[in-house]
């Protein structure tokens, strides 16, 4: 992963650039996006096109669990100020993740995508760049409720020495 080229960037425009991209495949798979941007985030520095490529890998995520599931298909996506971080939470309506794979999700090249449908890097690429930034991410699941994932990132990060 290059080092992060960090600029003030406003995370809900990076996140609904994200959005824009996924359109298509939202809508042709009829997933019903709820954006719940807070209208007053500070502007945080960040590598804005590694952010981008973060929210893809979560929305891809996210649209082929709940294309495989079939049931109430729903993206939650709320993004709030929480003391001096910025919170960032993608929920889906998919099948969830087995409590014994949530462990291993952030490892390279583990899926549990059938074959040819992806090749389990998203999350470990996703959690560098997080870290890269000082931040965190974490995945909520359970089976049959879906999946949360949520990022924290520090409103004032270290400069990269």
């Amino acid at each position: 992963q290059p080092r992060p080229d960090k600029h003030p960037e406003n995370l809900n425009s990076i996140l609904t650039k994200a959005l824009e991209r996924k359109a298509y495949d939202l809508r042709s798979s009829n997933i019903e996006v709820q954006a719940d941007l807070s209208p007053d985030l500070p502007a945080i520095q960040l590598d804005a096109p590694q952010f981008q490529q973060v929210f893809l890998h979560i929305l891809n995520n996210a649209c082929q669990a709940m294309a495989e599931y079939g049931t109430t298909r729903k993206l939650r996506i709320q993004t709030c100020q929480v003391g001096q971080h910025l919170r960032v939470e993608i929920a889906d309506t998919g099948p969830g993740i087995a409590p014994e794979h949530l462990q291993q999700v952030f490892t390279p090249f583990f899926t549990t995508k059938s074959q040819g449908k992806g090749m389990g890097l998203g999350l470990s690429i996703a959690r560098d760049i997080i870290r890269a930034h000082q931040g965190t991410i974490t995945l909520k699941s359970q089976e049959g409720e879906g999946t949360t994932v949520a990022m924290e990132l520090p409103l004032e990060t270290a400069p990269s020495s």
